[in-house]
């Protein structure tokens, strides 16, 4: 049997479990209801995987938000310049746009996991290399020009940026050869990024008007 020591051992075990979970728990609240940046939340949610959403089964942290809004602020700090009567949006506005993009590529990146769809590594590097030669500049001003606009490396802009627009061409590609159309398939995309198969935990002062999501 065992003696009343130890179940009080293992009660108070548990007392202090609990209550470490349920700090955890109001940390990352306090945090998502924030949009908190400061150095403890970006320790915090790299120790514990706070979500940012619930997606098509699978999750977005808030630590990956966060590198994501840091490219944007690397942006906002030099600005291209814009044509007359252009004008960049607000900073909220813009983190929101983000924030939907990445909804949708985590999105679609579970939509293939469901069907089984591998990219190619190759793809991403052929569409990489086509960017380049786009911008008519060479591989290494290409770069250049990346970390000083938005701090990223060219890996990072291959992983962050390319991938996941290849992702979705090649989803929209097999789609069509499974008879639906590209129109047809971004609308069953963008029905299902509306649905209950998304729970967005970050909050904005206003939502984005549809047609910029």
């Amino acid at each position: 049997m065992i003696s009343h020591r130890a179940k009080l051992i293992i009660t108070g075990s548990v007392a202090v479990v609990v209550v470490l979970a349920l700090s955890i728990v109001a940390i990352s609240l306090n945090i998502l209801r924030t949009q908190s940046t400061t150095s403890f939340a970006r320790g915090f949610v790299r120790v514990f995987p706070v979500p940012a959403a619930r997606v098509n089964g699978g999750s977005l942290a808030y630590r990956d938000v966060l590198q994501r809004w840091d490219t944007l602020d690397s942006f906002l700090k030099n600005p291209p310049q814009l044509e007359p009567g252009q004008v960049i949006p607000d900073r909220e506005v813009l983190r929101q746009q983000v924030y939907e993009i990445m909804i949708r590529e985590t999105y679609l990146r579970r939509q293939a996991e469901k069907e089984s769809f591998a990219l190619s590594d190759a793809n991403v590097d052929q569409n990489t290399e086509q960017l380049i030669a786009m911008s008519s500049s060479t591989k290494a001003d290409f770069e250049r020009n990346l970390q000083e606009m938005y701090g990223l490396t060219l890996q990072e802009f291959r992983d962050t940026i390319v991938r996941p627009a290849t992702l979705e061409e090649g989803l929209a590609k097999r789609a069509e050869l499974n008879g639906t159309s590209v129109e047809d398939w971004r609308t069953q995309i963008k029905n299902g990024l509306k649905s209950d198969q998304v729970k967005r935990y970050l909050k904005f002062s206003s939502p984005l008007p549809e047609e910029t999501i």
